[in-house]
């Protein structure tokens, strides 16, 4: 990030703290790879508003501020983005190892090995990212994340999973909570179509790319990816969340990965 992008976010921030109610802002919060960029863009779309106030342009009213952050007090109207953690990690780590390629790929994969199989350099790296969360971004874990914001009082929980499922319902909900009740529908629509994967990319969701930000679009890609070694690893670490987030009642799951 540019000196002048580091000033403006300061800035930004401060501005969040001091005048976040008067400027009607609404926080789209998520651990990185969750879906928050997708949801803070159809919010756009539907307001009005550009992408550019809250990253490289100092905040107006009705922005949408997209963040990785722990819970703070200052967010008020978060919209908390989450997704099954397993998906997460494959997404995290593509997006690590083959968007930032070169130097940022050897400074945040330290188990990162040429030879290897992706699935088991996915596996080293959820490893890696989960047992030493502070030396990789954003410095937190997806486990201390969700510890943070899920029992919270008055946010909005989003899914990823909802968002391909039923947009129109999902993003409806995310407008209501937001303070739009008279929500209008052919705006709604359009919103969902503009920032659709395959309207984004060129690229049909499935259809993968492993250089761009936007790889793939699709739900349970971890069954493609994840050896016996990765499940009983999450299984260990991550059952918690699944259970409580909703995406897997028991560990059934982890004796279905038959990968070796």
């Amino acid at each position: 990030m540019s000196y002048s992008k580091r000033i403006i976010s300061r800035t930004n921030d401060i501005i969040t703290i001091a005048a976040c109610q008067h400027l009607n802002l609404t926080h789209v919060n998520e651990y990185p790879k969750c879906g928050g960029t997708w949801v803070s863009r159809l919010l756009r779309s539907y307001i009005g508003v550009s992408r550019d106030y809250g990253n490289s342009r100092l905040l107006k009213s009705n922005a949408v501020i997209q963040k990785h952050r722990l819970f703070t007090p200052h967010f008020k109207k978060p919209v908390i983005v989450v997704r099954d953690p397993r998906d997460v990690w494959v997404s995290y780590f593509f997006y690590e190892a083959y968007h930032h390629k070169g130097t940022r790929r050897e400074v945040r994969l330290k188990s990162y090995d040429d030879s290897a199989s992706e699935q088991q350099n996915l596996c080293n790296y959820i490893k890696e990212k989960t047992q030493f969360p502070e030396r990789f971004d954003p410095g937190f874990s997806y486990n201390r994340f969700l510890n943070e914001w899920l029992d919270r009082p008055h946010i909005h929980l989003a899914r990823y999973e909802a968002m391909h499922s039923r947009p129109e319902e999902t993003l409806t909900a995310i407008l209501n909570y937001i303070g739009i009740e008279n929500v209008d529908y052919s705006k709604l629509t359009a919103a969902i179509q503009e920032n659709s994967f395959e309207n984004i990319t060129g690229r049909d969701a499935g259809t993968e790319d492993k250089n761009s930000h936007k790889r793939k679009g699709i739900v349970g890609d971890w069954k493609n990816m994840f050896t016996a070694e990765s499940a009983k690893f999450v299984y260990e670490t991550q059952q918690e969340y699944l259970e409580k987030l909703g995406y897997e009642s028991d560990g059934e799951w982890v004796s279905n990965i038959t990968r070796c």
